[in-house]
């Protein structure tokens, strides 16, 4: 059976996080480990990373992982504030991607993010944020 929570890392910095149905909660503590991963990755090479989270076929995550997954965001606050240029949530319901949006609006992200319908949409806006950080690099480093 495959992984129901995939990386895909092959466009680096770009990192597309696929779910696929309902994770187990051993699938769910292996994905906040590779997110842990894909951190460290960016720290050590000193660069931004956009992260796509693509629930197109996800099912929904139980509390105890949602209650995971916040805790993971507060302990990794710091790091993702300095590594992470974007992250964008594909979800296709109008009423999920409605509820997402009032949820981070109260628990803001530690980067822009934008929830849409569509992976093109959110290729779009994390290319963007890519740019803009790859610009903003620039600056500082023509001011040293």
């Amino acid at each position: 059976m495959a992984a129901r929570i995939q990386f895909d890392q092959s466009r680096w910095p770009l990192v597309v996080v696929t779910h696929h149905g309902a994770p187990t909660d051993e699938e769910f503590d292996a994905y906040l480990l590779k997110l842990k991963e894909n951190l460290d990755r960016a720290v050590r090479e000193r660069m931004k990373t956009v992260l796509i989270f693509d629930a197109t076929h996800a099912s929904g995550s139980s509390a105890k992982q949602r209650q995971k997954q916040a805790a993971w965001m507060k302990q990794h606050e710091a790091p993702s504030r300095l590594h992470s240029a974007g992250y964008a949530f594909v979800i296709p319901s109008t009423v999920v991607r409605g509820a997402l949006t009032a949820i981070l609006w109260l628990s803001p992200m530690p980067a822009p993010y934008v929830v849409v319908a569509t992976l093109g949409e959110a290729e779009s806006f994390c290319f963007k944020m890519l740019s803009e950080a790859s610009e903003q690099r620039r600056q500082v480093a023509s001011h040293r």
